[in-house]
Protein backbone atom coordinates (compact mmCIF):
# COMPACT_ATOMS: atom_id res chain seq x y z
CA UNK A 1 0.00 0.00 0.00
CA UNK A 2 1.48 3.36 0.99
CA UNK A 3 4.64 4.33 1.47
CA UNK A 4 4.52 5.83 5.06
CA UNK A 5 5.88 9.44 5.38
CA UNK A 6 9.45 9.71 6.60
CA UNK A 7 8.76 10.17 10.18
CA UNK A 8 6.54 7.02 10.08
CA UNK A 9 3.42 8.34 10.55
CA UNK A 10 0.22 9.78 8.22
CA UNK A 11 -0.73 13.21 8.43
CA UNK A 12 -3.69 13.72 10.32
CA UNK A 13 -6.63 13.44 7.41
CA UNK A 14 -10.61 12.85 7.33
CA UNK A 15 -12.02 9.88 7.02
CA UNK A 16 -13.69 11.09 3.58
CA UNK A 17 -12.74 13.62 1.80
CA UNK A 18 -13.42 17.80 2.81
CA UNK A 19 -15.64 18.57 0.02
CA UNK A 20 -17.14 17.03 -2.46
CA UNK A 21 -17.58 19.01 -5.72
CA UNK A 22 -20.34 20.06 -8.00
CA UNK A 23 -21.49 17.57 -11.03
CA UNK A 24 -22.01 20.75 -12.89
CA UNK A 25 -18.34 22.11 -12.43
CA UNK A 26 -17.07 18.56 -13.19
CA UNK A 27 -18.40 18.13 -16.07
CA UNK A 28 -17.57 21.46 -17.31
CA UNK A 29 -14.35 21.43 -16.44
CA UNK A 30 -13.87 18.09 -18.54
CA UNK A 31 -16.05 19.40 -21.69
CA UNK A 32 -13.99 22.86 -21.49
CA UNK A 33 -10.86 21.24 -21.14
CA UNK A 34 -11.23 18.64 -23.67
CA UNK A 35 -12.37 21.68 -26.19
CA UNK A 36 -9.00 23.10 -25.63
CA UNK A 37 -7.13 20.36 -25.91
CA UNK A 38 -9.11 20.25 -29.49
CA UNK A 39 -8.28 23.49 -30.35
CA UNK A 40 -4.39 22.79 -29.74
CA UNK A 41 -4.75 19.62 -31.70
CA UNK A 42 -6.09 21.75 -34.86
CA UNK A 43 -3.59 24.27 -33.87
CA UNK A 44 -0.99 22.06 -34.76
CA UNK A 45 -2.37 21.38 -38.20
CA UNK A 46 -2.98 25.01 -38.58
CA UNK A 47 0.42 25.90 -37.68
CA UNK A 48 1.93 24.16 -41.17
CA UNK A 49 -0.27 26.11 -43.43
CA UNK A 50 2.34 29.15 -41.97
CA UNK A 51 5.24 27.64 -43.26
CA UNK A 52 3.87 27.55 -46.35
CA UNK A 53 2.24 31.11 -46.97
CA UNK A 54 4.80 33.35 -48.35
CA UNK A 55 5.43 35.37 -46.03
CA UNK A 56 9.23 35.77 -45.31
CA UNK A 57 11.68 33.77 -43.89
CA UNK A 58 12.01 35.81 -40.34
CA UNK A 59 8.09 36.40 -40.48
CA UNK A 60 7.51 32.76 -40.77
CA UNK A 61 9.75 32.09 -37.68
CA UNK A 62 8.70 34.41 -35.51
CA UNK A 63 4.93 33.12 -36.25
CA UNK A 64 5.63 29.36 -36.42
CA UNK A 65 7.40 30.01 -33.00
CA UNK A 66 4.32 31.97 -31.73
CA UNK A 67 1.75 29.47 -32.57
CA UNK A 68 4.19 26.14 -30.96
CA UNK A 69 3.95 28.15 -27.75
CA UNK A 70 0.08 29.25 -28.18
CA UNK A 71 -0.35 25.63 -28.69
CA UNK A 72 1.30 23.77 -26.62
CA UNK A 73 -0.26 26.03 -23.62
CA UNK A 74 -3.37 25.86 -24.75
CA UNK A 75 -3.04 21.83 -25.03
CA UNK A 76 -1.29 21.40 -21.70
CA UNK A 77 -3.70 23.67 -19.76
CA UNK A 78 -6.98 21.51 -21.37
CA UNK A 79 -5.60 18.49 -20.41
CA UNK A 80 -4.84 19.46 -16.38
CA UNK A 81 -8.29 21.36 -16.58
CA UNK A 82 -9.99 17.94 -18.20
CA UNK A 83 -8.30 15.61 -15.53
CA UNK A 84 -8.98 17.91 -12.72
CA UNK A 85 -12.90 17.36 -13.81
CA UNK A 86 -12.02 13.75 -14.49
CA UNK A 87 -10.64 13.53 -10.48
CA UNK A 88 -13.87 15.57 -9.45
CA UNK A 89 -15.89 12.82 -10.62
CA UNK A 90 -13.77 10.18 -9.26
CA UNK A 91 -14.79 12.13 -5.79
CA UNK A 92 -18.20 12.60 -6.91
CA UNK A 93 -18.70 9.16 -7.76
CA UNK A 94 -16.49 8.10 -4.58
CA UNK A 95 -19.94 8.64 -2.30
CA UNK A 96 -22.41 6.95 -4.56
CA UNK A 97 -19.75 3.62 -4.39
CA UNK A 98 -20.80 3.99 -0.90
CA UNK A 99 -23.57 2.57 -1.04
CA UNK A 100 -22.42 -1.13 -2.98
CA UNK A 101 -22.04 -3.28 0.31
CA UNK A 102 -20.15 -5.77 -1.67
CA UNK A 103 -16.90 -7.26 -0.31
CA UNK A 104 -14.08 -5.24 -2.13
CA UNK A 105 -11.37 -5.47 -4.52
CA UNK A 106 -8.58 -4.33 -2.06
CA UNK A 107 -5.74 -2.70 -4.09
CA UNK A 108 -2.41 -2.26 -1.95
CA UNK A 109 0.35 -0.70 -3.37
CA UNK A 110 3.29 2.10 -2.55
CA UNK A 111 1.89 5.69 -3.15
CA UNK A 112 4.77 6.34 -5.34
CA UNK A 113 3.23 4.07 -7.79
CA UNK A 114 0.34 6.32 -8.07
CA UNK A 115 2.70 8.28 -10.20
CA UNK A 116 2.84 5.48 -12.63
CA UNK A 117 -0.77 3.75 -13.21
CA UNK A 118 -3.11 6.66 -11.65
CA UNK A 119 -2.08 9.93 -12.55
CA UNK A 120 -2.61 11.92 -15.58
CA UNK A 121 1.09 12.23 -16.77
CA UNK A 122 1.67 8.74 -18.01
CA UNK A 123 -0.69 9.79 -20.82
CA UNK A 124 1.57 11.07 -23.66
CA UNK A 125 0.25 13.97 -26.28
CA UNK A 126 -3.00 15.49 -25.27
CA UNK A 127 -5.14 12.66 -25.21
CA UNK A 128 -7.47 11.64 -22.51
CA UNK A 129 -6.83 7.76 -22.02
CA UNK A 130 -8.09 5.38 -19.17
CA UNK A 131 -5.34 5.30 -16.17
CA UNK A 132 -3.89 1.67 -15.95
CA UNK A 133 -5.52 2.04 -12.57
CA UNK A 134 -8.91 3.27 -14.22
CA UNK A 135 -8.81 0.33 -16.45
CA UNK A 136 -8.21 -2.20 -13.70
CA UNK A 137 -10.79 -0.95 -11.48
CA UNK A 138 -13.36 -1.33 -14.51
CA UNK A 139 -12.30 -5.25 -15.23
CA UNK A 140 -12.66 -6.10 -11.71
CA UNK A 141 -15.60 -4.64 -10.67
CA UNK A 142 -17.54 -7.58 -11.39
CA UNK A 143 -15.61 -9.53 -8.50
CA UNK A 144 -16.21 -6.22 -5.81
CA UNK A 145 -15.69 -2.77 -5.77
CA UNK A 146 -12.33 -1.47 -6.30
CA UNK A 147 -11.30 0.36 -3.04
CA UNK A 148 -7.75 1.42 -1.75
CA UNK A 149 -6.39 3.98 1.18
CA UNK A 150 -6.04 7.47 -0.19
CA UNK A 151 -2.94 9.28 -0.33
CA UNK A 152 -3.48 11.99 2.53
CA UNK A 153 -1.57 14.10 0.44
CA UNK A 154 -3.83 14.55 -2.96
CA UNK A 155 -6.32 17.11 -2.70
CA UNK A 156 -8.24 15.20 -4.80
CA UNK A 157 -8.46 11.27 -5.57
CA UNK A 158 -6.58 9.52 -8.59
CA UNK A 159 -8.59 8.29 -11.11
CA UNK A 160 -9.09 4.77 -10.67
CA UNK A 161 -10.08 2.82 -6.97
CA UNK A 162 -12.45 4.39 -5.00
CA UNK A 163 -10.08 5.82 -2.23
CA UNK A 164 -10.76 5.74 1.57
CA UNK A 165 -9.16 8.42 3.73
CA UNK A 166 -8.00 7.36 6.94
CA UNK A 167 -6.41 9.18 10.42
CA UNK A 168 -2.52 9.18 10.80
CA UNK A 169 -2.75 6.82 13.69
CA UNK A 170 -5.68 4.17 12.24
CA UNK A 171 -4.23 3.31 8.45
CA UNK A 172 -2.86 -0.26 9.98
CA UNK A 173 -6.14 -1.05 11.62
CA UNK A 174 -8.01 -0.23 8.46
CA UNK A 175 -5.78 -2.09 6.07
CA UNK A 176 -6.41 -5.25 8.82
CA UNK A 177 -10.14 -4.74 8.58
CA UNK A 178 -10.42 -4.29 4.98
CA UNK A 179 -8.43 -7.18 4.44
CA UNK A 180 -10.43 -9.42 6.33
CA UNK A 181 -13.79 -8.15 4.78
CA UNK A 182 -12.15 -8.28 1.10
CA UNK A 183 -13.16 -10.81 -1.65
CA UNK A 184 -9.95 -10.10 -3.63
CA UNK A 185 -6.60 -8.49 -2.36
CA UNK A 186 -4.55 -7.06 -5.23
CA UNK A 187 -0.98 -6.05 -4.37
CA UNK A 188 1.41 -4.13 -6.40
CA UNK A 189 4.57 -5.35 -5.27
CA UNK A 190 7.10 -3.13 -3.86
CA UNK A 191 9.72 -2.69 -0.91
CA UNK A 192 8.70 -0.21 1.12
CA UNK A 193 8.40 -0.47 4.93
CA UNK A 194 4.26 0.04 4.90
CA UNK A 195 4.01 -2.74 1.76
CA UNK A 196 6.22 -5.34 3.14
CA UNK A 197 4.10 -4.87 6.72
CA UNK A 198 0.94 -5.87 4.42
CA UNK A 199 2.77 -8.45 2.30
CA UNK A 200 3.26 -10.03 5.54
CA UNK A 201 -0.37 -9.73 6.67
CA UNK A 202 -1.25 -10.78 3.25
CA UNK A 203 0.91 -13.95 3.22
CA UNK A 204 -0.28 -15.23 6.86
CA UNK A 205 -4.06 -14.60 7.13
CA UNK A 206 -5.55 -14.75 3.52
CA UNK A 207 -6.66 -18.24 1.58
CA UNK A 208 -4.46 -17.93 -1.31
CA UNK A 209 -7.06 -17.68 -3.86
CA UNK A 210 -7.58 -14.34 -2.59
CA UNK A 211 -4.27 -13.04 -3.37
CA UNK A 212 -3.25 -11.07 -7.11
CA UNK A 213 0.42 -9.99 -7.07
CA UNK A 214 1.31 -7.40 -9.99
CA UNK A 215 4.84 -7.33 -10.81
CA UNK A 216 6.34 -4.09 -11.64
CA UNK A 217 8.56 -3.91 -14.99
CA UNK A 218 11.69 -3.25 -12.85
CA UNK A 219 14.81 -5.38 -12.58
CA UNK A 220 13.94 -5.49 -8.41
CA UNK A 221 12.33 -8.74 -8.56
CA UNK A 222 14.90 -10.84 -7.53
CA UNK A 223 14.53 -8.58 -4.46
CA UNK A 224 10.63 -9.00 -4.49
CA UNK A 225 10.96 -12.75 -4.52
CA UNK A 226 13.27 -12.67 -1.18
CA UNK A 227 11.29 -10.59 0.38
CA UNK A 228 8.12 -13.02 -0.37
CA UNK A 229 9.91 -15.90 0.18
CA UNK A 230 9.94 -14.55 4.09
CA UNK A 231 5.84 -15.66 4.42
CA UNK A 232 5.18 -17.79 0.93
CA UNK A 233 4.70 -21.28 1.39
CA UNK A 234 6.28 -21.87 -2.02
CA UNK A 235 8.67 -19.40 -4.04
CA UNK A 236 7.46 -16.77 -6.62
CA UNK A 237 8.21 -18.28 -10.26
CA UNK A 238 10.98 -17.38 -12.02
CA UNK A 239 10.24 -14.43 -14.58
CA UNK A 240 8.83 -16.51 -18.01
CA UNK A 241 10.12 -16.51 -21.39
CA UNK A 242 6.14 -16.01 -22.52
CA UNK A 243 3.97 -13.54 -22.65
CA UNK A 244 2.92 -11.87 -19.53
CA UNK A 245 4.07 -8.12 -19.93
CA UNK A 246 0.96 -5.54 -19.68
CA UNK A 247 0.67 -1.88 -19.11
CA UNK A 248 3.56 -0.83 -17.03
CA UNK A 249 3.80 -4.80 -15.53
CA UNK A 250 6.16 -7.58 -15.99
CA UNK A 251 3.48 -9.74 -15.09
CA UNK A 252 0.66 -10.98 -12.51
CA UNK A 253 0.77 -14.06 -10.62
CA UNK A 254 -2.18 -15.95 -9.19
CA UNK A 255 -1.91 -18.72 -6.54
CA UNK A 256 -3.78 -22.13 -6.44
CA UNK A 257 -5.33 -23.47 -3.35
CA UNK A 258 -2.09 -25.40 -2.32
CA UNK A 259 0.26 -21.89 -2.73
CA UNK A 260 1.15 -22.87 -5.85
CA UNK A 261 1.86 -19.13 -8.07
CA UNK A 262 1.66 -18.96 -11.38
CA UNK A 263 2.20 -16.23 -14.25
CA UNK A 264 -0.78 -15.48 -15.97
CA UNK A 265 -0.54 -15.31 -19.41
CA UNK A 266 -1.74 -12.32 -21.85
CA UNK A 267 -3.82 -13.10 -25.08
CA UNK A 268 -4.30 -9.56 -27.20
CA UNK A 269 -6.84 -10.03 -29.86
CA UNK A 270 -6.90 -7.52 -32.47
CA UNK A 271 -10.57 -7.41 -32.92
CA UNK A 272 -11.33 -6.38 -29.04
CA UNK A 273 -8.75 -3.93 -29.28
CA UNK A 274 -9.98 -0.65 -27.41
CA UNK A 275 -8.52 3.37 -28.00
CA UNK A 276 -9.71 4.69 -24.75
CA UNK A 277 -8.97 1.58 -22.38
CA UNK A 278 -5.92 -0.14 -24.22
CA UNK A 279 -5.23 -2.83 -21.58
CA UNK A 280 -8.52 -3.62 -20.37
CA UNK A 281 -9.88 -6.20 -23.07
CA UNK A 282 -6.73 -8.22 -22.67
CA UNK A 283 -6.70 -7.65 -19.24
CA UNK A 284 -10.18 -9.33 -18.50
CA UNK A 285 -9.13 -12.61 -20.97
CA UNK A 286 -5.99 -12.90 -18.94
CA UNK A 287 -7.77 -12.34 -15.58
CA UNK A 288 -10.26 -14.92 -16.25
CA UNK A 289 -9.08 -17.60 -13.94
CA UNK A 290 -8.94 -15.05 -11.28
CA UNK A 291 -12.57 -14.70 -12.28
CA UNK A 292 -13.18 -18.67 -11.96
CA UNK A 293 -11.43 -18.98 -8.82
CA UNK A 294 -13.75 -16.53 -6.98
CA UNK A 295 -16.85 -17.50 -8.59
CA UNK A 296 -17.36 -15.09 -10.94
CA UNK A 297 -19.04 -15.27 -14.08
CA UNK A 298 -16.45 -13.98 -16.63
CA UNK A 299 -17.67 -12.68 -19.63
CA UNK A 300 -15.55 -12.37 -23.39
CA UNK A 301 -14.85 -8.92 -23.95
CA UNK A 302 -16.51 -6.70 -26.24
CA UNK A 303 -15.42 -6.45 -29.84
CA UNK A 304 -13.84 -2.69 -30.34
CA UNK A 305 -15.47 -0.26 -32.09
CA UNK A 306 -12.05 1.68 -33.84
CA UNK A 307 -11.18 -2.33 -34.40
CA UNK A 308 -13.95 -3.06 -36.44
CA UNK A 309 -14.07 0.19 -38.26
CA UNK A 310 -10.00 -0.25 -38.98
CA UNK A 311 -10.47 -3.87 -40.23
CA UNK A 312 -13.82 -2.61 -42.18
CA UNK A 313 -11.97 0.27 -43.82
CA UNK A 314 -8.86 -1.95 -44.97
CA UNK A 315 -11.33 -4.89 -46.11
CA UNK A 316 -13.37 -2.14 -48.37
CA UNK A 317 -9.81 -0.82 -49.62
CA UNK A 318 -9.19 -3.71 -50.29
CA UNK A 319 -12.18 -5.06 -52.43
CA UNK A 320 -11.78 -1.89 -54.19
CA UNK A 321 -8.57 -2.40 -55.25
CA UNK A 322 -9.15 -5.87 -56.38
CA UNK A 323 -12.64 -4.56 -58.40
CA UNK A 324 -10.14 -1.98 -59.86
CA UNK A 325 -7.65 -4.72 -61.13
CA UNK A 326 -10.02 -6.99 -62.47
CA UNK A 327 -11.83 -3.97 -64.49
CA UNK A 328 -8.33 -3.01 -65.61
CA UNK A 329 -7.62 -6.46 -67.28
Amino acid sequence: MNSAPQNGKHPHVDPVPQSVPSRAGAAARCWIGNLLMLIAFLGLISEGLIRQADLGMILTILLSAAAGIAVIAVGLFGRKLAMTGRKQRAAIAAHTRAADQRPPVLYLRSFTDDKVVADANVVKGFIQLSTEEEQFAKVLDPIGPFVAIGDPREKLPTLGATRHYVADDKWRQDVEQMLARARLVVLRLSTTKGLVWELQHVFTELDPGRILLLIPGTDKYEVFRNVAALWLPKPLPDLPRKQTKIGSLRGIVRFRSDWSPEFLLVKFSILRASLRSPIAPHLKTMLRPVFEQSGTPWKKPPLGVFSIGMMSFLGLGLLFTMLLLISNS
